[in-house]
């Protein structure tokens, strides 16, 4: 099993494309987001002078980022600015409460149970979801609203359901990232009973994405036959369409101990226009 590369000139177009993209988003970030940013640090500096600190939570690429502003916040970014540190925590990092919180209270529930052992009333809660659908972060949010913490919400373009939970929601207006949010192991029932009309050469299914909702299909080239499955998820933007094979993704799947994934798909202008798609294949 092997990767096949993609031509030079593929992987220019891709690094430029991204490129551009991010820096075209940071220029909308800076026209749509300022204020809110501003008013972010002021409910940030509020809370550290009467003492408190900031939570920080979200999962995947936004446990990444929890994890990445908390460490910047204790130690320092700037090595030019002394100052002493300041009381921030990513509820994301300890592997142990996490896995023991999946295992016993469910995965949706370990981020509140982080807050409402650690957080306090006057503290800052900062909850990052590209989609605004993840359970685990939005119930963080709902403990540290009971709890009479303050809510900051980074979110990606539309914000979701986190955007009306939380105090103050800075929503990424970018349409880079198309992301889908859906029940593990729905999908990956509904996968392993339409496959079983897929091509036993490609084993291929197709996603059709529209809003909330996600349908799975697979046809019989041999006989005719089809089969077709619909699964509820959280996606608001154009519909998407798009093959994938079936026995690499569930594998994938079912290495995932999350209750929620999320499908990110970063360059479709429209329904079924890919410019790029990475798959495993077998290279002989």
């Amino acid at each position: 099993m092997a990767h096949r590369p993609l031509t030079i000139l593929a992987r220019q177009a891709f690094i430029q494309d991204e490129l551009k993209a991010s820096a075209a988003t940071k220029q909308l970030v800076f026209e749509h987001c300022t204020d809110k940013m501003l008013k972010a640090v002021d409910m940030l500096l509020h809370a550290l002078n009467q003492r408190k600190k900031i939570l920080l939570c979200g999962n995947g690429g936004s446990a990444a980022d929890a994890q990445h502003l908390a460490t910047e916040l204790v130690i320092r970014m700037d090595p030019a600015i002394t100052r002493p540190g300041i009381p921030a925590l990513a509820l994301t990092t300890d592997s142990s409460m996490l896995t023991a919180g999946a295992n016993d209270i469910g995965y949706e529930n370990v981020f509140a149970r982080a807050v409402e052992a650690l957080g306090a009333e006057g503290d800052v809660l900062i909850a990052i979801s590209t989609s605004g659908a993840s359970e685990s972060v939005n119930k963080a949010v709902r403990t540290a609203t009971a709890k009479k913490m303050a809510t900051i919400g980074l979110l990606g373009k539309g914000g979701g359901l986190t955007k009306d939970l939380v105090d103050l929601a800075i929503v990424i207006p970018s349409d880079n990232t198309k992301t889908v949010a859906v029940n593990r192991e729905s999908m990956i029932s509904s996968i392993r009973r339409v496959a079983l009309y897929a091509s036993a050469t490609t084993h291929q299914v197709r996603f059709e994405i529209g809003k909330d909702v996600l349908v799975i299909s697979a046809q019989d080239l041999d006989f005719g036959g089809e089969a077709k499955e619909t699964i509820p998820c959280s996606y608001s933007g154009d519909s998407l369409e798009i093959g994938f094979n079936a026995v690499y993704f569930v594998d994938i799947l079912g290495h995932l101990e999350t209750e929620q994934v999320e499908l990110r798909f970063s360059s479709p202008t429209r329904a079924g226009s890919w410019k790029y798609c990475t798959m495993p294949c077998n290279s002989g």
